[in-house]
């Protein structure tokens, strides 16, 4: 970080991600992982997570720290919704009567036709009128 520049505001709370200048890349001083940084926390994030400059520091970017706990937040709450999705697949497999009802009404379809004398089947509780 640049000597004019106060470092403690930046690592103080906000997150910083060092991609480097790109000294190394194909064309020279032409940056291919800084961008590609950029575009995947704005397009790949929900919600997109900022990225602001450093100044005088060309190969750093800073995160602001409102933006992680605004991410943060959001993937706990969509968490807490996938679990209480699962919780009530859960719920209906303990309880068996899902299965209960379409094992009777499968063993209902695979049986023959009844006729006078046929004995009544044992595969679950009998069609409800």
């Amino acid at each position: 970080l640049s000597t004019s520049y106060d470092a403690s505001d930046v690592w103080d709370k906000d997150m910083v991600i060092v991609t480097g200048r790109g000294t190394k890349s194909a064309l020279r001083m032409r940056p291919v992982l800084r961008p590609e940084v950029q575009r995947m926390l704005t397009e790949e994030f929900y919600p997109p997570l900022t990225t602001i400059s450093v100044p005088g520091n060309m190969g750093a970017l800073r995160v602001p720290s409102d933006d992680i706990s605004d991410w943060l937040a959001h993937q706990q709450q969509q968490k807490g919704v996938r679990m209480m999705a699962v919780a009530a697949v859960l719920k209906n497999l303990s309880t068996g009567n899902s299965l209960k009802v379409a094992l009777a009404k499968k063993a209902r379809e695979a049986a023959p036709e009844k006729t006078n004398g046929a004995e009544e089947d044992n595969f679950g509780p009998p069609p409800s009128e």
